[in-house]
């Protein structure tokens, strides 16, 4: 199907009547699960090809995220470092201490154990990292107390997101 787009009087911009506007409207609803799978393939095409680019345009999004934004750093480096502690416990047995944050790693483990496989699992936070400042110690020490963690699957954890039941 070919529209024709008449030019208004005023210049160079461009109007559709109301009944090509209802065409086209019409014609996009009908074929929308064609359109769909070729915005899906172009899109697959394109990510292969610029991966690199993609992957670079990420990090340096990230970089200069952690640079300005401190809650977004204080929430990264917590993250990590209760990651690190409980990779250490299973490896070693032993807990680690936070030395710059208000964190009991210890307790937050004797809370998670047994741990699943962690493939599959991961800690939530009951009330999201980010309803906190993390800037301050009293916000980073009730956002790291032990009954504020869980383990949920991968899969549920990225559902859920930044909700709090």
């Amino acid at each position: 199907m070919q529209l024709k787009i008449r030019l208004s009087k005023q210049g160079d911009s461009m109007k559709t009547t109301t009944k090509q506007r209802e065409r086209m409207r019409e014609y996009h609803w009908k074929n929308r699960n064609k359109h769909l799978l070729q915005m899906k393939k172009y899109h697959k095409k394109w990510y292969e090809k610029n991966r690199e680019k993609r992957l670079k345009q990420i990090y340096d999004y990230i970089r200069r995220r952690k640079r300005y934004d401190l809650n977004y750093r204080a929430r990264k480096n917590l993250r990590r470092g209760l990651n690190q502690a409980i990779i250490y416990y299973e490896k070693y047995g032993v807990f680690l201490q936070s030395r710059k944050y208000p964190i009991n790693y210890e307790e937050i483990i004797k809370i998670l154990l047994p741990f699943p496989d962690r493939k599959f699992y991961q800690v939530n936070h009951i009330k999201p990292l980010c309803i906190f400042d993390l800037t301050k110690p009293e916000q980073i020490k009730s956002a790291f107390a032990p009954e504020n963690h869980e383990w949920l699957t991968s899969e549920e954890n990225m559902k859920r997101g930044t909700k709090w039941h």
